[in-house]
């Protein structure tokens, strides 16, 4: 796996309940990938930097490796 979209990626690690969530906050313009506004059909791959506005958080995410499965599930307040 060398890339994957920038939606999935984001419900993959969690970030997201569902992948529509996420390409809505895309959509907002509320998630950037090196610097730049981002669809969320875009391709991410490893060494980009995903910049995520989520509420009152905002969080930078570099991408160093690529994951087996999907992230478990944790409490929200625990997570966030």
């Amino acid at each position: 796996m060398e890339s994957v979209r920038l939606d999935k990626w984001l419900w993959f690690t969690r970030f997201f309940k569902t992948r529509s969530f996420a390409t809505d906050a895309c959509k907002r313009n509320q998630i950037k990938v090196n610097e730049v506004k981002a669809k969320p059909s875009r391709e991410v791959k490893k060494g980009d930097v995903i910049e995520l506005r989520k509420g009152p958080l905002f969080l930078t995410i570099q991408i160093t490796d690529w994951l087996k499965q999907r992230v478990l599930a944790v409490k929200s307040n625990e997570f966030f």
